[in-house]
């Protein structure tokens, strides 16, 4: 499969940038989890840049339905591996810094369905904020007795004091 010139610069650059940050070879055909997650996060940032399965499979040698399984598996695992989403979000952003938001070959449905799927993550993050913001308004009250346990817990005596404070209201 024969790649556009544009379409091999981008495919370089993001194999350069996923090499640094990952300090791997995308290249190798080993399964160490180091090499597989670098592979994933350089699958995931091309396929939401519009590439086909084909195209991303080929430009590592692996197949299409590899770069399926990655992508079934992806949002799953950097919502558990918080280093990882860091340094998903730190390629993406070198990437596509000085790069038009494309989306290639996409149809109207596809690209709805992205802006409907933008919409609900934008409404869940909304909720989420407001949710915490209510929290923090909430145990505001208790935030000096929060510094003072803070300040004054020695570590490694946390479930002694929690037993402790548990103890004070049991006789209050």
């Amino acid at each position: 499969m024969q790649l556009q010139e544009s379409d091999q610069v981008e495919i370089e650059a993001l194999q350069s940038i996923i090499k640094d940050v990952f300090n791997v070879n995308i290249m190798k055909t080993t399964r160490k989890r180091e090499l597989v997650d670098a592979r994933i996060i350089y699958s995931k940032i091309l396929r939401e840049r519009g590439y086909t399965l084909k195209t991303i499979g080929v430009s590592i040698g692996k197949d299409h339905s590899t770069i399926l399984h990655y992508m079934s598996m992806v949002d799953f695992i950097l919502k558990q591996d918080d280093r990882l989403l860091e340094r998903y979000m730190q390629c993406r952003d070198e990437f596509l810094k000085d790069r038009h938001p494309i989306i290639k070959n996409a149809t109207e449905k596809e690209l709805m369905d992205r802006i409907n799927s933008l919409n609900k993550r934008l409404d869940d993050l909304l909720l989420e904020r407001n949710n915490i913001l209510n929290l923090e308004i909430k145990n505001r009250r208790l935030e000096s007795i929060i510094d003072l346990i803070n300040a004054r817990t020695p570590q490694g005596t946390e479930r002694i004091i929690e037993k402790k404070i548990n103890q004070m209201f049991n006789d209050i």
